[in-house]
């Protein structure tokens, strides 16, 4: 345990060096002041854990000295002993309402000095640990209040996301069923843009799915090689009629030729199909969505979703994977970015499972550019023996 600290403040030197002998004695450091201004600045140098303090001094008194002490932050459990040669009732009262702690009458007997000591100095530690455990609870109750507010962000944003695809959904089957279009093809969009629909919302549906596996450790990507250059093209073959919707173009540069990664096809085909989708959203209409995979430092895969948006703060580049974060249009440039509620979480989680890194960076000139650096060889072994609870029905 550190060596307790006891700060005396009494005019006279002759009594200050007999208190200091005995207090080091018995184990205490002792700072020393002569008056209560030079009590003042001590004690706001550096808090003690107890105050010997002589009432009758020149300049600031004693009594005054504590109300002092008792105004600053650091003053407010530090206990104050009065020592004074008057024991009057009115020095007692006159101690309480200057929020003194107790009080000796000189002259002062050693046994019954080191008594109060003692206890006075538990009192402090006690007072410390109360306030501690206080403001504990208090910032456990505020993170626990602006967990709930987040969860109720996050609640009405993933209802009001799910309505559009879901009214969709709704829509276009209701019209296939009543006035059955009489040119295929129109039937066919309108089954694709049914499927699309359901696709945003299953997606949705798993990000939650796995950012609770993830926060039980049951995160587990099922291993197998994947081809990057495969996995890109095929994205854009399968997103590209959604995007367009949204009047944004996709386009894919740098092509990997045979490369493979050790990696799970569909958790990888979520984080980019999320990063995809959240470029859409922040880029403007006629925009384009560039999607680029190369080769690096000869063990890793880059992959880089480039926007036209609004960007993202230096500041809040961290915050954007965190759990029910949505940057506003004050903290996004002007313009909201959509997060698709858990999106960018659920691609931090995928990516770091994998032993992968995930950030944004600047899109110059204008935009954001959302990068995923996977490692060639993975270090999980195959998942054939792990707890899956998405494996697949086998086949009759």
């Amino acid at each position: 345990m550190a060596v307790e600290t006891i700060l005396i403040v009494d005019d006279s030197e002759p009594n200050r060096a007999l208190l200091e002998n005995y207090l080091v004695s018995h184990g205490y450091a002792v700072k020393m002041a002569c008056d209560g201004a030079e009590a003042l600045r001590l004690f706001e140098e550096s808090t003690p854990d107890l105050v010997l303090m002589d009432v009758l001094m020149p300049g600031i008194d004693g009594f005054e000295a504590c109300k002092r002490i008792r105004g600053l932050p650091q003053g407010v459990d530090v206990p104050v002993v009065f020592l004074t040669g008057i024991g009057d009732i009115d020095s007692h009262q006159r101690a309480l309402d200057a929020g003194g702690d107790d009080l000796l009458t000189k002259p002062i007997n050693r046994s019954e000095l080191m008594l109060r000591v003692r206890s006075m100095s538990w009192l402090h530690r006690l007072r410390s640990e109360l306030r501690n455990g206080y403001n504990l609870i208090r910032s456990q109750r505020d993170a626990l209040l602006h967990s709930q507010e987040q969860k109720d962000e996050l609640t009405n944003l993933i209802v009001h996301d799910l309505k559009t695809p879901l009214t969709n959904i709704l829509g276009y089957s209701d019209f296939l069923v009543m006035e059955p279009p009489q040119d295929p093809q129109k039937a066919v969009e309108m089954a694709r843009c049914i499927g699309d629909s359901g696709r945003v919302m299953l997606r949705m549906i798993m990000n939650m799915l796995d950012i609770k596996r993830s926060e039980e450790g049951v995160l587990i990507p099922r291993v197998s090689a994947v081809n990057v250059s495969e996995l890109l093209e095929k994205m854009s073959q399968d997103l590209g009629g959604l995007l367009s919707k949204r009047k944004v173009a996709v386009s894919k540069s740098k092509d990997l030729g045979a490369t493979k990664i050790e990696a799970d096809p569909d958790l990888i085909w979520r984080v980019i199909e999320n990063l995809l989708d959240n470029a859409a959203r922040s880029s403007p209409a006629g925009g384009t969505v560039d999607m680029e995979a190369r080769a690096v430092a000869g063990d890793a895969v880059e992959i880089r979703v480039r926007d036209q948006g609004p960007g993202v703060p230096k500041e809040f580049r961290e915050k954007v994977f965190d759990k029910y974060v949505r940057l506003g249009a004050s903290e996004a440039g002007g313009q909201p970015r959509s997060n698709m509620g858990l999106g960018l979480t659920f691609c931090r989680l995928a990516v770091e499972a994998h032993g992968g890194k995930i950030w944004v960076e600047d899109n110059q000139p204008k935009g954001a550019c959302f990068c995923v650096r996977l490692p060639i060889r993975s270090t999980r072994k195959p998942a054939t023996h792990e707890k899956d609870i998405f494996q697949e029905t086998p086949k009759a």
